[in-house]
């Protein structure tokens, strides 16, 4: 049975008995099932406990009670056809509030008909267009669980560049604000992700907007937790005719792909610096032999002078002879410390080559860092760097090696110092304590500081922020506290300056 032919509920509201009667006899002939109310409170009553069709609401000329029941009608239900019934020719207000027809007095039994049939075809058409209006929002919703369960992020936009769609994907990779927000977003001074990515996009999106082209790209950002790699294609989007709609942006996450092949060139970096460690250890340490024995010899030659000086009777002889050896055993004493070391470093190379560690000994850590500050002014120009110290004099014996902590203590403060050479304040702090159980010593620097985003990757090999660095110097750093069974960390703020944090385990 189609709609025209069903079974239909009418609610009749009119105070006048004979043109109720009238009508209800009339809407029963035409096989219509009528419920009749003498009030208003009864119509609304019924109106809130049972489904109706269409309503026919008598509204006398000076009724506005019943203008008001006409409105609550329509809040309730908009989409059910309420018909008034009044006097013909007369001013009808209720037109003007949303009634869908007027039944003039005296009845028409043809009017009637006809205003039932247009009822019809208004609740056909308002039921077609409501089961399209949740046949489209069923489609939405399913191309959106569909797009939203796509592992790739997914912008759509139209001919204007503007975003008319964007994924769930799409807006984790943006950032958790995602695309609108971003556009909105205030300038951060040191870095502004969001902006980044979004002028990015929108360059290659140009191109596909006004020329049609297909666009690839690698879009490398660091955020402040990782390194960001997002794969991003546009294509245009058309029409069925061809015409052209907008543009897609698809957005693919390679930051793990790009993560694993990072680190397998990081392995077969370390494996090519372990040979070529290996190597060097063992090439720099025939010179260093031949150079710590001219220091012997060097100093065998002030010992002997000393002896001449002590036998001689000439009192200038004598005096020229102390002068000169005692030059002779400052210079030799510092060639000899300086070779000893580089065969300690050369040594600790063989060592980290070779992944092994070098026995342990006692060390006085408050004498090792003043000695690293003392040798690190030999090559480094620390005249105009403040040096203070903050030493614990009850400090104990660290069970640690010597020479590979002195290698690390050295490339903490050539790195301080060197990072200082164009601040205006230049302070090198050096400071320990203990805790019971470690030795804390802390170094820190009055120079520029590094940005958050970079701390976490300043341990990393090969990673440098210097124009002449190799990136291995905190790196190895790291691995020589560690081999001591210690911990390193550090601690910036921009502008202010750089603090690294050693711990070491206490004899």
């Amino acid at each position: 049975m189609d709609d025209f032919e069903s079974y239909w509920n009418l609610l009749v509201v009119d105070e006048n008995k004979e043109s109720r009667v009238q009508l209800n006899q009339w809407l029963e002939q035409e096989g219509y099932a009528v419920h009749l109310a003498t009030s208003r409170e009864q119509a609304y009553d019924s109106f809130l406990r049972r489904p109706f069709e269409v309503v026919f609401l008598d509204i006398p000329s000076d009724s506005t009670q019943s203008l008001e029941l006409l409105e609550r009608f329509q809040n309730l239900a908009p989409e059910i056809p309420v018909i008034t019934i009044s006097v013909e020719d007369a001013r009808n207000p209720a037109m003007e509030r949303g009634a869908f027809g007027v039944l003039n007095k005296p009845l028409k039994r043809v009017q009637l008909q006809q205003l039932l049939l247009q009822a019809r075809i208004y609740r056909n058409l308002a039921r077609e267009r409501r089961q399209a209006l949740e046949q489209a929002r069923a489609n939405t919703k399913f191309f959106e669980d569909v797009l939203g369960s796509v592992g790739e992020g997914i912008l759509v936009f139209d001919t204007k560049g503007r975003v008319r769609y964007q994924n769930e994907k799409a807006r984790l990779l943006l950032g958790e604000q995602g695309w609108d927000e971003a556009e909105d977003e205030e300038e951060d001074l040191e870095f502004n992700f969001h902006k980044t990515v979004v002028s990015q996009i929108l360059q290659l999106l140009a191109s596909t907007l006004t020329e049609g082209q297909e666009e690839r790209r690698m879009l490398v950002f660091d955020n402040e937790a990782r390194r960001i790699h997002v794969e991003v294609q546009t294509v245009q989007l058309k029409e069925a005719d061809g015409r052209p709609q907008g543009a897609i942006a698809v957005l693919k996450d390679r930051s793990t792909e790009m993560l694993l092949e990072e680190q397998l060139m990081h392995t077969e970096r370390l494996a090519t610096l372990g040979g070529l460690l290996a190597s060097i250890a063992h090439d720099i340490h025939n010179p260093l032999t031949c150079v710590t024995g001219c220091a012997e010899i060097g100093l065998e030659a002030a010992q002997e002078a000393e002896d001449a000086a002590a036998k001689t009777t000439d009192e200038n002889a004598a005096k020229a002879l102390k002068a000169a050896a005692r030059d002779m055993r400052d210079l030799f004493d510092q060639i000899q410390e300086a070779g000893l070391r580089c065969r300690g470093i050369a040594n600790n190379l063989l060592a980290y080559s070779r992944n092994s560690s070098v026995g342990k000994q006692r060390a006085k850590l408050n004498e090792t860092l003043k000695n690293t500050v003392l040798f690190v002014s030999r090559y480094r120009k620390i005249e105009d760097v403040e040096v203070k110290y903050h030493l614990a004099p009850s400090l104990g014996l660290a069970a640690v090696n010597e020479a590979e902590i002195s290698q690390a203590f050295t490339n903490l403060i050539d790195n301080a110092v060197q990072a200082m050479e164009e601040s205006e304040t230049k302070c090198l702090n050096l400071s320990s304590r203990s805790d019971g159980r470690n030795a804390i010593i802390e170094i820190s620097d009055t120079g520029p500081g590094i940005p958050e985003r970079r701390l976490s990757r300043i341990w990393t090999p090969f990673f440098t922020t210097k124009g002449s660095g190799t990136g291995l110097g905190l790196h190895i750093t790291r691995r020589v506290i560690e081999h001591q069974n210690g911990t390193i960390s550090v601690s910036s703020k921009v502008g202010e300056g750089t603090c690294f944090t050693i711990k070491l385990p206490l004899a």
